[in-house]
């Protein structure tokens, strides 16, 4: 519960100060990626705050008080808020890597982009999610008499359909995983084919230098997208091959090792603000400038 408590604070302190920084830059951007780039990362630093607000307290409060069960109710509404923020989280993940495919594989992309369509991606990344989430409320995903999954939380028997448990994973978890895997695949290769295609035009009365400056830039936006990447992954996927794997298990270990798997799962949300600092020179600048260092 205290790791749990310290990341939430973490996630919910650092993400608010990105939107700050984000809130206080916007008003002087012009170009239409760096547009484009601070709305997609602001609000995915909303649905960071909102786990660390609503879903990690959730599962503090699960953690803490042990034996002591809710409403059926105010169970699915915590479930679902919870479904809502770390699926909006991942969503918007795969909404920044279509902007960054588009941008680097169509180099007037931002040039030629309506201001509107990055609002589209924001309503992307919130709506998909909100449909997941909404199940939970209904009365078809309750209870399944052949198999069902109750919440440790619940005051009775109300449970959650195991049918709704495999599709909310697979839909915030797996395809997006795979989108995201094939998009930043694609990203490196055309990284990579660019990077030949410039160093061959380069003329040798430019020299070595040129070359490696070009390179250089090249291999710093592959390191973005693997850094990206891979913290995505690495947070998310041990949750998520557990709750399939592993579903409605009672053994003790594998609940241990679930709750460590969510713990770690929700450190993304803290994690989020860190990349975008380093990978964004923007952000970087401008969180400086706030605390003048």
């Amino acid at each position: 519960s205290v790791i749990l408590i310290a990341i939430a604070a973490c996630a919910v302190v650092g993400n608010i100060i990105i939107l700050a920084a984000i809130i206080f830059k916007k008003r002087r951007i012009r170009h239409n990626y760096t547009r484009t780039t601070f709305i997609l990362v602001g609000s995915l630093a909303v649905a960071d705050i909102m786990v660390g607000l609503l879903a990690m307290p959730f599962y503090i409060f699960l953690l803490w008080k042990r034996g002591i069960r809710i409403t059926d109710f105010l169970c699915s509404v915590a479930f679902s808020l919870d479904v809502l923020a770390c699926s909006s989280s991942i969503f918007h993940i795969i909404m920044m890597a279509v902007d960054r495919y588009l941008a680097i594989s169509r180099p007037l992309y931002h040039k030629i982009l309506p201001s509107y369509v990055s609002f589209i991606f924001v309503a992307i990344a919130w709506i998909v999610p909100t449909l997941i989430s909404v199940p939970p409320l209904l009365s078809n995903a309750h209870l399944n008499e052949n198999m069902n999954i109750s919440c440790a939380l619940c005051e009775s028997d109300t449970h959650l359909s195991v049918e709704y448990r495999i599709t909310s994973t697979v839909l915030s978890f797996y395809i997006p995983a795979i989108i995201v895997c094939i998009l930043y695949l694609m990203l490196y290769l055309t990284i990579k084919k660019r990077q030949i295609v410039r160093e061959n035009n380069l003329t040798e009365l430019q020299g070595n230098a040129d070359k490696k400056k070009v390179s250089h830039a090249d291999s710093a936006a592959a390191k973005t997208i693997g850094l990206i990447l891979s913290c995505f992954l690495i947070s998310w996927t041990p949750f998520f091959v557990l709750n399939l794997c592993f579903l409605g298990t009672e053994n003790e270990t594998i609940q241990i090792i679930f709750a460590i798997t969510v713990i770690w799962s929700y450190a993304n949300s803290m994690i989020n603000p860190f990349v975008y600092y380093r990978c964004n020179k923007s952000i970087k600048e401008t969180v400086r400038d706030m605390f003048n260092c």
